[in-house]
């Protein structure tokens, strides 16, 4: 049988732009057994926040439970023009997407060996998490490693999800896993300096 021509993976960035296509992996993301109980598990979350079905699913183009690799990132956008239907996406039509589908293009990764996941995966009440929010994020991300069926490797992305990593000993959660740490793939910090030659470099590791 032939895959849903949803799941098919674009050629270039920000192919989520176009409406039908969002709307058709959204569809996928509550419904394909390589996400589902991931993005249950952001559901519960978002009814947990009071933010229901405002936060964001997983793109099932990812690994899902099958995925060897998390990407870690900060937390959702608090953003209340944005209503329900988004997605954590390489395929997303914002700036941060571009730069990491561009570099998983150049460096010939395979998506489907990733998943993304937000240190807090809830709206921040400040630009970087505080301590209670960081608290609460281990517990999700204690429940989310738990639905992984075999990670072997963190990417951690962002100087503040490096500190609440270290500094709430999110790693305690499985030592097993290895950790790579790079700077944030989100604007402007990645205009800055060596930003984006030390986020290629952390790619190539993690996915080694």
């Amino acid at each position: 049988m032939n895959p849903d021509p949803a799941l098919a993976l674009p050629v270039s960035a920000r192919a989520l732009r176009v409406s039908t296509l969002r709307r058709e992996r959204l569809r996928l993301a509550k419904s394909d057994p390589s996400v589902v109980e991931l993005n249950r598990l952001i559901w519960r979350i978002s009814r947990r926040e009071d933010k229901e079905d405002r936060l964001l699913y997983l793109d099932p183009t990812y690994g899902g439970v099958d995925a060897d690799v998390v990407v870690l990132l900060k937390a959702p956008q608090a953003d209340p023009c944005r209503g329900a239907g988004r997605l954590i996406s390489l395929d997303n039509n914002d700036s941060t997407a571009e730069t990491l589908f561009d570099l998983f293009k150049e460096l010939s990764i395979d998506r489907t060996r990733c998943v993304a996941w937000n240190i807090c995966p809830f709206p921040l009440r400040e630009f970087d998490p505080d301590e209670g929010e960081l608290r609460k994020g281990k517990e999700d991300f204690r429940k989310f490693l738990g639905l992984l069926k075999h990670p072997k490797t963190v990417l951690v992305l962002g100087a503040a999800v490096g500190r609440g990593w270290h500094e709430h000993s999110f790693g305690s959660i499985d030592p097993n896993l290895r950790v790579v740490c790079g700077p944030s793939p989100s604007p402007p910090g990645i205009t800055k300096g060596d930003n984006l030659v030390l986020l290629r470099d952390a790619l190539r590791d993690a996915f080694a």
